[in-house]
């Protein structure tokens, strides 16, 4: 299988509209490394960035929402995400000045057990949820898990693996307990762990303004 590492994609955005960064073919696999967003601009610019398969992206599929961007600022956001046919990596700014984002990673020729995405949700607050949960007879290693505070708050979120679902929730299953998130800021959590059968991924937020997307591969 053909593997090309490359620069993915180069876009400028000068509109208040979603702008795709990058679109996945349907005949192959692509694992996104990192983006880079060049603020043109002597003034403070806020964007968002999104992982969606729609012209509109909705609320769940946040990845960084009304984040800000300093004057003539440069960020470098490392991603480690996988895109299936269909996927989209979707940008937004706020006003119509000139900003740039460069996409990095690699392509895969055919559809590869690669890093893809495992669910994206935006959850009610103060309650346990189900989040992700192993299919039977797979196993999943999750890669990542984005945590996006849409709200002009600071709250907090909880993540465990727990063997079962979220019923069967013990002290020791998690992974993080009431971590502080900002307002309108974004946490990549690189977990690297491997899920068995029916093991379950459940999730928690102070608040109900935080969305959650997971990548991750399954191998049957």
């Amino acid at each position: 299988m053909a593997i090309n590492n490359k620069r993915l994609s180069a876009v400028l955005v000068n509109d208040t509209d979603w702008n795709t960064v990058y679109s996945c073919a349907t005949d192959i696999s692509v694992f996104v490394r990192s983006i880079i967003i060049c603020n043109h601009n002597d003034s403070t610019q806020t964007v968002n960035l999104a992982f969606t398969q729609t012209a509109t992206p909705t609320t769940s599929e946040m990845m960084y929402s009304s984040y800000e961007l300093h004057p003539t600022e440069t960020k470098r956001l490392k991603l480690g995400i996988g895109m299936q046919a269909g996927d989209i990596l979707k940008f937004m700014n706020a006003s119509s000045d000139n900003i740039s984002i460069t996409s990095y990673g690699a392509e895969f020729d055919g559809i590869a057990e690669t890093v893809k995405e495992l669910n994206a949700s935006a959850i009610s607050a103060e309650t346990n949820v189900d989040f992700y949960q192993v299919p039977v007879g797979t196993k999943t290693s999750v890669s990542t898990i984005n945590v996006c505070n849409t709200a002009s708050y600071i709250t907090t979120y909880r993540v465990a693996h727990v063997d079962g679902n979220a019923t069967a929730l013990a002290s020791e299953d998690y992974l993080a307990f009431d971590n502080v998130i900002d307002s309108y800021d974004s946490i990549q959590l690189n977990l690297d762990i491997s899920m068995e059968e029916n093991d379950s991924i459940v999730i928690y937020a102070a608040t109900s303004n935080l969305s959650f997307i997971a990548w991750g591969s399954e191998v049957k």
